[in-house]
């Protein structure tokens, strides 16, 4: 994983981390809408 990041700053780490859990909360959202369905 250190390899995969190393030319990240750690702004964009953060960035990156921020956007990731935002697709999680998103993805759950959609599974919570297709489930009321």
């Amino acid at each position: 994983m250190a390899a995969l990041f190393r030319g990240f700053t750690a702004a964009e780490t953060t960035r990156l981390g921020y956007r990731c859990l935002r697709l999680v909360e998103y993805q759950q959202h959609l599974v919570r809408h297709l489930a009321d369905r």
